[in-house]
């Protein structure tokens, strides 16, 4: 089964997050891929997005080296379908206003509305806004 990817996911498998149920999800997700039961889809933006949080945290200070170096081998050793779209200004502004939804979510969206698949995601807003467009949360088992 194939799902798209949001960096919130891929994000928690190594970052803490406040709420344990949310947490809890990501590493379903995570067992899921593991396992090669389920593929994960991206957008591009996934790889700049993922890279600027875990150098933002390893910068301050809030990420240790050697958890940094955990990410990067897991996400280098994840098979990752990569989608390349070109969106100008303009389009992310009208597809954004459209779902109702911040700019980057609108690729993680749009992805999902294109190839009609879930998204796996533990953003509330990204969650809130696929809901409202008709695109399906993904749910690990």
């Amino acid at each position: 089964m194939r799902f798209v990817l949001d960096a919130s996911v891929a994000l928690a498998w190594l970052l803490s997050d406040e709420n344990p149920a949310l947490e809890a999800y990501a590493h379903r997700v995570l067992a899921l891929v593991d396992a090669e039961v389920a593929q994960s889809v991206i957008p591009m933006a996934w790889h700049a997005e993922v890279a600027h949080v875990l150098l933002k945290r390893l910068r301050s200070k809030r990420l240790s080296v050697e958890r940094f170096n955990d990410a990067l081998a897991l996400y280098q050793r994840m098979p990752l379908e990569s989608h390349m779209n070109a969106y100008t200004v303009g389009i992310l502004i009208e597809r954004a206003r459209r779902y109702h939804a911040q700019a980057i979510d609108t690729l993680y969206l749009d992805l999902a509305s294109t190839l009609s698949l879930p998204i796996a995601t533990i953003d509330s807003g990204l969650r809130s806004a696929a809901k409202a467009n008709g695109v399906k949360l993904f749910a690990p088992a």
